[in-house]
């Protein structure tokens, strides 16, 4: 099902939410698991095994982690102390020194075992075929990319003994939460089961049940409205060019606001994912800005343990090409995803050796000039198209637009550029959210010409569905 689908709507989310609020507040986790669990089988019964295999396992890993059920598995390894080593006692099970590393080794293999299977259960999924592992096209099991990071993320937080360990229901509803499943954000354990733990899912709170209405209907807006008139089967000049720009802005920062919007409506507020990418001054800003949840992830889990900014200036740009290149296959299986993100990487590389500060306004537009003319590795089958496409945008012969096409198209960056943004809107930022008479006018506006729009065209899957 999708978020902007009568389906949802009418089926799945106004049943849930009536059934939701008349459950008893001990149950609720339940509910929202089990409910969870229908949404994805909407779309596959067969990768919903696949799934809760993967759920398991990590479970079970982080269990051993924190050390539950340790003595099932734990390896006993000698001290290899100097002082054990000459008293004749390598195996001495009471040494300290040999706990602490027996420890160590357990817990380092534990991880890495774990973040193996994960690694191996994407690549097999998404790049065999790129690989040339398989004859066969696997069919991409949905939200795969994303579980996969969210459940490393908890993982290696357990590892670092940044979490208390929870119940397997606790670690379902974490990984399966409906809203975030598909597509983002990628969330952290203690985001969003400290608030569980604080009360949220049992205090019925109609502030953020109103400001999850407001964004959801912000971004059904910005995706059915915006977005998927901005589709074209192909894209051979600027126009095109911008339009696709335009159309995977609008879609993105459609699926975040609806997931944030549907998650308020539960009580639980998840990290923003987007936040006027196309406002940002250089390359660095944009990744501050577009999929937020998943830069923090590669800085976190790739870039600082790679040296980061800590190791010197040649270490430092390794890292940053080195993330962006892992940021660009993630979102893909081919070559011009990998080129993708060593452009990205580049531009990263670029902006902190130049130094240069330009005016705003030009920094700006240069920033959503580079970005755009990336989108063409992004959108094509291959390199070759690729290749195909930029000899004909700098042929200089590709301006034709209509003038109907021009009017949508300075009215999206008159949106993207000049107006705040969803969660501005509703004063995200400053801790909670505010909201005004006027957004609920808005909210329904926006909601009528949505459905109005839907009614009449298929809802189009989002782009990010596909990674």
């Amino acid at each position: 099902m999708l978020f902007h689908s009568y389906d949802f709507l009418f089926y799945f989310l106004i049943p849930l939410l009536v059934l939701y609020r008349f459950t008893p507040s001990s149950l609720k986790m339940y509910l929202l698991t089990l409910a969870s669990f229908v949404f994805y089988a909407q779309w596959d019964l067969l990768h919903l095994g696949l799934l809760f295999v993967s759920v398991s396992v990590n479970y079970m890993g982080a269990r051993l982690l924190s050390g539950k059920d340790r003595r099932l598995f734990q390896l006993r390894l000698p001290c290899l102390s100097l002082r054990g080593f000459s008293r004749g006692n390598l195996n001495d099970g009471n040494s300290h020194c040999e706990e602490r590393s027996d420890a160590a080794v357990y817990n380092k293999s534990i991880l890495w075992g774990i973040i193996g299977f994960n690694i191996l259960l994407l690549g097999y999924f998404k790049y065999s075929g790129f690989l040339h592992l398989s004859e066969h096209n696997m069919v991409l099991p949905l939200a795969i990319s994303f579980y996969t990071f969210q459940q490393i993320a908890y993982v290696v937080d357990v590892y670092r003994k940044k979490i208390t360990f929870g119940s397997f229901w606790e670690y379902l509803f974490f990984v399966m939460f409906f809203p975030q499943l598909i597509a983002g954000p990628i969330v952290h354990y203690n985001t969003m089961m400290q608030q569980v733990k604080s009360g949220v899912l049992e205090h019925f709170d109609m502030q953020k049940f109103q400001a999850g209405i407001v964004l959801f209907s912000m971004g059904m807006f910005s995706k059915v409205v915006l977005a998927d008139n901005l589709v074209k089967e192909r894209y051979e000049d600027w126009a095109d060019l911008l339009s696709y720009s335009l159309m995977i802005y609008f879609d993105f920062s459609g699926y975040a606001n609806m997931a944030i919007g549907l998650g308020l409506m539960f009580g639980v507020m998840l990290p923003l994912n987007f936040y006027s990418p196309y406002k940002a001054r250089n390359i660095i800003e944009f990744w501050r800005r577009w999929h937020m949840t998943l830069g923090a992830f590669l800085k976190e889990h790739i870039y600082i343990p790679l040296g980061g900014s800590r190791s010197g200036y040649g270490v430092q740009m390794f890292a940053l090409l080195a993330t962006m290149v892992v940021g660009g296959v993630w979102h893909g299986a081919g070559w011009n995803f990998l080129l993708w993100g060593v452009m990205h990487g580049i531009g990263l590389v670029m902006v902190h050796i130049s130094g240069i500060k330009l005016p705003k306004v030009l920094a700006v537009f240069m920033t959503f000039l580079y970005v755009t003319l990336l989108w063409v590795l992004f959108f094509s089958a291959d390199i070759g198209e690729a290749l195909r496409l930029y000899k004909i945008l700098f042929s200089f012969n590709a301006f034709e637009v209509s003038a109907k096409e021009a009017a949508f198209l300075a009215s999206g960056l008159f949106l993207v550029w000049f107006l705040p943004n969803a969660s501005e809107v509703l004063h995200m930022r400053e801790g909670g959210v505010k909201v005004k008479n006027w957004h609920g006018i808005l909210a329904g506006i926006l909601l009528f010409v949505s459905l109005k729009m839907l009614a009449s065209t298929p809802a189009a899957t989002f782009v990010y569905f596909n990674f």
